[in-house]
């Protein structure tokens, strides 16, 4: 019993020392002259105009 729990945990921690990379393919070290290329941030939107500036919208106060 003994010897199979062993070779089970032997087996699992081989799992996944190999699984433990994310990386597919082989791994290499990228090229010095590569060019890292950065997407421009999403333009805000434009800020929420009240309408009514007269009357402000408030909740209600709770009933007592």
């Amino acid at each position: 019993m003994r010897v199979v729990l062993i070779g089970v945990l032997i087996g699992v921690a081989a799992a996944l020392l190999t699984a433990a990379c994310g990386q597919k393919g082989p791994l290499y070290l990228p090229d010095k002259t590569a060019k890292v290329i950065i997407p421009p941030p999403a333009p805000t939107p434009p800020a929420a105009s009240k309408k009514n500036n007269d009357k402000d919208e408030e909740t209600p106060p709770p009933p007592q």
